[in-house]
């Protein structure tokens, strides 16, 4: 640690100080019952500054998580701090040490929030729930993955996630691109499912998402995030020379797919989009997007709450679980950001016709946030020449969260398998 190193204090919890939107525990007043567990003093490096924003209160009843809430950025974040020889600077995507605990943290874990209270601190003895919950929020945190880092053409240090295939050989490689409050760490349970079939995965954290660096939910231009996208794609091309390369685009992420893979097709193999986020259900109100409108213009980094629950995604309740305590989901945007994704999604509409990479479409037919019937006769309207849609009965948005993924993965596998060069190595039949 550094001499004089920054630091940052908390003088007191009580409800009238922890004040958290959309998260509050109590009403606007305090509770003497409501406070800390004591003073805790964490020594900071000035780089981790800006992930103050980040930080989470989570409620434990015994084994049961009940809330959760974060400061949610500078613009309302109520946390009562002193700081100390350190200003903040841009984020950056901190360090990994030896126990696995972010340099300079003082108690974050790099998949901080993943990690739900041990056995001494409260589980009931013969109870696995907890442990159960435990595996899985890792896994979605990337616990099973390399935590890698590429940093941009304009200096920005985007995260991403490498799930290898573990074989001498591999058939196949999917890059998954999340959709806008996740990031790649949901995919962790299919990346395993499809490494044991031999093909490797990549999750990168869209810039301002997850991990990665960039102001948090803001998006200056999509021609970035597009750029992104390329050297992403680049990067990976040049780790696994002579495999094909198949993007997989989930939720929003389908908007930037369509685009990108229909300007630059090239060295991509096909084309795959999950429960799409092209025709939503759900929007910002009215007066949120003449925010929007105004506020690009004047205020551009200003936050707007992003209008997604995790009712939403999934009605699987272990999933839902981990999605309200998830901290690395992102919960507001900027006004930048909305005004972003809307001139995509006018881009989007016009690079559908340009699309000739082969396309798999893959939705549930009980997805709430996307409008299912709109989204098939787009497909159906597409002039691809090699196009596959499949939609599965009763199924959410978020199919990586279904109860049973054996269908949603074989489903890929064999459609990636008959797009796959001649001489690669296949998966083993009937694996799923």
């Amino acid at each position: 640690m550094a001499r004089n190193p920054p630091a940052v204090f908390f003088r007191k919890s009580s409800a009238s100080v922890s004040q958290l939107e959309k998260g509050q525990y109590y009403e606007s007043k305090s509770y003497p019952t409501f406070t800390s567990t004591g003073p805790r003093l964490a020594l900071l490096d000035a780089e981790d500054f800006p992930r103050l924003s980040e930080l989470r209160l989570r409620l434990w009843v015994s084994t049961a998580h009940r809330r959760s809430g974060r400061g949610g950025g500078e613009r309302t974040c109520r946390w009562s701090c002193l700081y100390l020889e350190g200003t903040p600077v841009n984020t950056e995507v901190m360090s990994r040490s030896a126990d696995g605990m972010e340099r300079g943290s003082g108690s974050l874990p790099l998949d901080a929030g993943a990690h739900l209270p041990s056995g001494r601190e409260g589980r009931v003895p013969g109870d696995d729930t907890a442990a159960r919950a435990e595996t899985l929020a890792a896994t979605l945190a990337g616990g099973s993955a390399e935590n890698r880092v590429l940093t941009a053409s304009d200096g920005v240090r985007l995260h991403y996630l490498r799930w290898s295939s573990g074989r001498s050989q591999t058939w196949a490689v999917v890059i998954f691109l999340h959709g806008i409050a996740s990031h790649g760490g949901w995919f962790g349970e299919t990346a395993a499912d499809l490494n044991k079939q031999g093909v490797a995965v990549y999750g990168p954290d869209r810039r301002g998402s997850g991990r990665s660096g960039g102001p948090r939910g803001h998006l200056a231009r999509y021609g970035r995030a597009l750029e992104d996208v390329e050297e992403v794609v680049r990067l990976v091309s040049a780790q696994h020379r002579g495999t094909p390369v198949f993007l997989a685009a989930s939720s929003w992420a389908a908007k930037l797919a369509v685009v990108y893979a229909g300007r630059r097709p090239t060295p991509l193999s096909g084309l795959m989009l999950l429960g799409p986020g092209l025709l939503a259900r759900v929007n910002l109100s009215p007066w949120q997007r003449v925010r929007v409108v105004v506020g690009h213009l004047i205020t551009p980094k200003a936050c707007l709450p992003i209008p997604l629950t995790p009712e939403l995604y999934t009605a699987n309740p272990p999933y839902l679980d981990f999605i309200r305590a998830d901290p690395l989901r992102l919960l507001e945007a900027t006004a930048q950001f909305f005004w972003e994704t809307a001139r995509l999604d006018r881009r989007r509409r016009r690079a559908s016709s340009s699309l000739n990479l082969p396309l798999l479409v893959l939705q549930g037919e009980d997805d709430k946030m996307m409008d299912v019937p709109k989204t098939r006769r787009w497909f159906a309207r597409l002039g691809v020449g090699d196009k596959t849609y499949q939609a599965y009965p009763g199924a959410g948005h978020t199919l990586d969260f279904e109860p049973d993924r054996a269908r949603y993965v074989a489903d890929m596998l064999a459609w990636m398998s008959a797009r796959a060069a001649p001489g690669s190595v296949q998966p083993a039949s009937g694996g799923r």
